[in-house]
């Protein structure tokens, strides 16, 4: 179990052959490659227990009044950068367990992609938010990988992205 700076980590130094992740910062690093394998939609993850939990129709400006958890430029520069997240109050967290946890102990909101594990947590609500994009969620490995492993996995991606 990595955060996402850990996983480009393992990937660079050899400890893990494959990841599937979203897509942050791994287009400056000539010895990762990947492809993509979808692109999902990010949520906004409220505590059930939110005045907004149950509306339809939301927009980001509607929880003006609340706190944003995001994470460190290391971490995500995405969600670190983002200009529609600005003008909130945020709260950083070191790495995705810590946002998690803030989440679940009910410390503020985050965006989130739709297949994200906390999916399956009662206490909290994934809010449809249009206006926060995508993520793109990514297959990657170091190209000079001797794992014959690997580009069966690759291909096997490849062709079953190819066949949607």
């Amino acid at each position: 179990r990595h955060t996402l700076a850990g996983l480009k980590s393992a990937l660079e130094n050899g400890e893990l052959d494959l990841a599937f992740m979203a897509k942050f910062d791994i287009t400056k690093n000539e010895d990762l490659d990947y492809i993509t394998v979808s692109h999902e939609d990010a949520f906004l993850v409220i505590p059930k227990n939110h005045p907004l939990a149950g509306k339809e129709g939301l927009r980001l400006e509607d929880f003006k009044d609340s706190t944003f958890i995001t994470l460190s430029e290391d971490e995500s520069p995405r969600l670190a950068r983002a200009p529609m997240l600005r003008n909130f109050k945020q709260l950083r967290a070191d790495d995705i367990g810590t946002l998690a946890l803030w989440l679940e102990a009910g410390y503020g909101i985050a965006p989130l992609s739709g297949k994200h594990q906390l999916r399956n947590n009662p206490n909290l609500v994934f809010v449809p938010m249009p206006e926060l994009g995508q993520s793109e969620e990514i297959l990657v490995w170091r190209r000079d990988n001797k794992n014959p492993a690997v580009p069966v996995m690759r291909d096997e991606f490849i062709r079953a992205v190819g066949d949607k």
